[in-house]
Parts: C-alpha cells; structure tokens; sequence
C-alpha cells in the first residue's frame, strides 16, 4: 500500500481492516517524538464517493457528531483531516471484537451468554448512548442527537472489558444543517424501530428500541426478526410481535421483563424518553437482584472466545469490517456444523400476513407486465398514479442482484429493476438492501419522459452464523 506524503509523517498505515458502503477502515499508528507509537483507526471516503459533495457531507457530519462525544462507552474521534483531497478520520482502536462477533462464537459453540454479562454489556451500551442523548452545546442547548444505528455490529468489547457505541455515519443531531427526512430509511432493517422503518423522523426513543432488541437478542440468544427477504422483514419489524424474554430463558431477575416489554413498545410514546431512563430501570433491576456484573470476568469471557477462534484460511472476498475489527473474519465458524436455533412462534394473524404479501407481489407481478401499467410512486404516502408519459422510468442494477430497492424509502422490489415507472423528481435517494450485506444507495434526479440507469455495489458483511 502507498502511503500518502501528507500521512506519512505522524501515521503509519499498518493495513486496510475493513471497506462499508460509504469508506474504507486502516489500522494505523501515530508515530510521536522518540519512537512514541500508538494503535489507531483511521477512516476515509472510499475514492470513488470522495469527490461526491453529499458524501463528504454525511462524513463531516459524522465527524462532529463523534468529537463531540467524549465518553467512556463511545468510541473517541482524535482527528480530523484532508490530505490529498480525502477527509480522514482519525478514532480510536477498540483490541477486541464486535457484539455480533460475540454473539456467533456463542451460538457455534453452543454457549449462552451469561445473564450478568449480557446485563453489563446492556448497561454500558445504555450509559454511551444516554451521554449522547443527553450532551448539550457549549450554550447549554441540547444537540439532540440520535444514533439511528444501534446493532450489535457497532457495539465494540474490549479484551480489557470495554463496552463503546461505535459508528455515529448516519446520527442526527439538531446542530447540523440538512438532517435525514422523512421517508428516508437510514440503517440496519432488523434493529429499526416501528417508526424508523416507516420512514417517520425519528428521536432519542428510537434508539431506545433499537438497544432494547440488543439486549432482546443477548438475553435470549436468537434473533428477533428473521425474514426470508427484505420485503418480508421490513413488514415484521413495522409490525413487531416478539415473544416475552421469560419464554426464551427462565433464569431472569425480578422486574426485567417488563423494563424489555416497556423498551420494546411498538408506540414510541409508550417507551422510556431516552437511553438514561432505560439505564435507570435497568439498573434498578440489576441491584434489586444483587447480580453485581463483573467487567474484569467480562474481559476474561471475552478473551477467552477470541482466543479459541481459528482463524479460517482467507477467501480473498471483501467484507465489511468496521472500526477496531482487525480480527473480522477469524470468527466465522463453518456453516456445516451450525446446529438448529430456536425460532419465533408465528401466529395465525402473521401468517395471514404472508398470505396478504403473497397476494400483493403477484398482483404487482401481473400489473408491471401489463402495457399500461401504472406508475409505482416514490413516497411513503398511499399511491399516487399518473400517466406513463409523465413518469421518468428508472432502471437499477445491484451487484449482487436480489436486493430490495427503495426511492425516497418506498420499496420498489428486489434487483435487478427495469425501466420501472416512477414519479420525477430532483435529488431521489434510491437505496438497496440485502442481508448479509451493508446498505449501498445513490442520489439521483429522475426527468419525466427520461431513463435513468443507476448501479449500486452493495458490500458483504463476512460470513455469519447468528447475524
């Protein structure tokens, strides 16, 4: 790898340790006065979005949002620059591995997280994001910040027994011009709330929900929402029907069933205001039950798996690995030797559900072969059909295909899409979506009368047994 002049005096770039859909990961160390050396991360738009003024301004957005966090549980931004042209981000380096991670090295070898642990990860995940919920301007006035993107992905652990909220790239907050508008589907489908699957602005009580799924899933082990496509998915986590923790695991302290039940409200209204009033009932729980989390047996849990992890041979396929995980991949057990996991009760309304889509994707089917085929709309809001001559026809190909395509956050259909009928209009937000994959998306204007072509790569995750 060159390393760029501008860099090589004060870091050295060790290695790429992961790519997403927006900028690429190195592990990096600052080189100081008589040999001081220190590991850290640096991020960076991927060179062929760094000319890209929208990017650049997700990225800067990004930047300020995390140097204004200085906590324990969130991972701290030291530097900010351009060299050559590329906005930097310099963060720092969490030795360890990723919640998900974790989680699949507990699954492969058939090993439930212990309960306190599982309590103490919830707990400092609850304190990071409740300092970010909760930070205010050198004014006093509050920033107003949402994360948008709590998954188990972007909760780093420590081997020294850290816990930190990683991955502010799509976060809001009221001090920055141009934030996310409705209709607009920022984040992981899976660990969305009700809301924020909708395309609705969102708050502090989305993030709420999204930290009470992962703690939903530590507890029990399984995953909440699981859908063949995204489609499916996407209609399960707008509709949220998940079974009582108590059901999945029997070994639960007093009172935390109903702190989850609380969290996990499909009506934000009926959630608690923000991560500090979660962390307070949790809390509450934790010490009414005298379980006294240990973080140094958490560091030992968690050297432990990283340690008996063999590393497979490398494919050479990229993978999305993000900060501080130079290890991603080492942690992929086989898929030959994955035993069964235990699966969501479906009831009777859900399966009238699947039925209704069934129905709805073959009427669609039928409708886009015919000649005079309406034209699909790219709002959230009920239809609005219009005459094909008005429509600018949009066609989209993803690498690879099969991924659920939105405009604007409403789905279109699964890739490749062509010559589709949509409504014009300036500055359309066309995402895609597939599992196992980082969202892609590109902004583009749409002429009536006009074809539009439009190529997203979407980027695996490597190989995952739980996530």
């Amino acid at each position: 790898m060159t390393i760029q002049p501008a860099l090589g005096d004060k870091y050295r770039i060790d290695r790429r340790i992961g790519v997403g859909g927006m900028a690429e990961v190195f592990l990096a160390t600052i080189l100081g006065a008589e040999g001081f050396e220190r590991r850290v991360v640096l991020k960076r738009i991927l060179p062929q979005f760094s000319g890209d003024p929208k990017f650049q301004s997700y990225f800067i957005g990004e930047a300020k949002t995390a140097a204004a966090l200085d906590h324990e549980n969130v991972v701290r931004v030291f530097d900010f620059f351009c060299a050559d042209s590329e906005l930097t981000l310099v963060m720092e380096y969490v030795d360890g591995c990723d919640l998900a991670q974790l989680m699949n090295l507990c699954f492969s070898a058939d090993r439930r997280i212990p309960l306190p642990m599982a309590l103490l990860i919830g707990r400092k995940l609850l304190r990071g994001l409740a300092y970010a919920h909760a930070r205010a301007g050198e004014d006093g006035t509050p920033l107003g910040i949402v994360h948008r993107d709590i998954t188990p992905r972007n909760v780093l652990l420590g081997r020294g027994g850290e816990v930190k909220v990683t991955d502010f790239g799509i976060a809001r907050s009221k001090s920055l011009r141009g934030a996310t508008q409705a209709g607009a589907l920022r984040g992981k489908i899976s660990y969305m709330s009700p809301e924020q699957a909708h395309g609705d602005l969102v708050d502090a009580r989305s993030d709420v929900y999204s930290a009470a799924l992962v703690i939903w899933e530590l507890i029990c082990g399984v995953r909440a929402f699981d859908a063949p496509d995204e489609i499916q998915l996407l209609e399960l986590v707008r509709r949220p029907e998940l079974p009582a923790v108590g059901s999945l695991r029997d070994d639960l302290p007093p009172g935390l069933e109903p702190v989850l039940e609380r969290a996990l409200a499909a009506l934000r209204q009926e959630r608690y205001a923000d991560a500090g009033a979660f962390e307070r009932a949790l809390n509450k729980v934790i010490n009414n039950a005298g379980l006294q989390p240990d973080e140094q047996r958490l560091a030992q849990f968690v050297c432990e798996l990283l340690d008996e992890a063999t590393p497979p041979p490398l494919s050479g396929r990229r993978t999305a690995t993000l900060i501080g995980r130079e290890i991603s991949g080492a942690l992929t057990p086989p898929r030959s030797k994955r035993p069964r996991r235990l699966t969501r009760p479906r009831s009777t309304a859900r399966t009238a559900i699947a039925l209704a889509l069934v129905a709805l994707i073959a009427t669609l089917c039928y409708s886009l072969l015919r000649p005079d085929r309406p034209v699909a709309t790219a709002t959230v809001a009920a239809p609005q059909w219009i005459e094909r001559a008005q429509a600018a026809l949009l066609s989209v190909q993803t690498d690879p295909a099969g991924a659920l395509v939105l405009i604007n956050g409403a789905p279109l259909g699964l890739s490749p899409i062509d010559a589709l009928p949509v409504l014009p209009g300036k500055s359309m937000m066309i995402e895609a979506l597939k599992p196992g994959h980082l969202p892609g998306s590109r902004r583009a204007n749409l002429v009536a009368g006009k074809n539009r072509s439009i190529t997203i790569d979407l980027c695996a995750y490597g190989d995952s047994r739980f996530y």
